[in-house]
């Protein structure tokens, strides 16, 4: 099986309080050559995140994109070239 593509979808929420920020929600999923579900994923997480953005103090962020391949076949924590694919987030 050749691979085409590899997606990576991340999203997260912090709150802002006195010592710094708390973390809320993390998640992050790989999907391997489904766009459709991948954006699938992203547009659920999305929504997950933006139900935050009605409080005060919390900010978050959701991403899609194709990740940076290592030289070791790791896949990096940021897109190749800074590029996504879709992107939300709010302060």
């Amino acid at each position: 099986m050749e691979i085409k593509a590899i997606y990576k979808i991340r999203y997260w929420v912090y709150k802002h309080t006195k010592k710094g920020l708390e973390d809320v929600l993390y998640k992050e999923n790989v999907v391997i050559d489904n766009l459709d579900y991948a954006t699938h994923l992203y547009n659920k997480g999305k929504n997950e995140v933006e139900t935050y953005s009605f409080y005060k103090n919390y900010s978050g962020k959701c991403q899609l994109f194709i990740p940076h391949i290592h030289e070791n076949g790791e896949l990096a924590y940021w897109p190749d070239n800074e590029e996504y694919i879709e992107k939300f987030e709010f302060e």
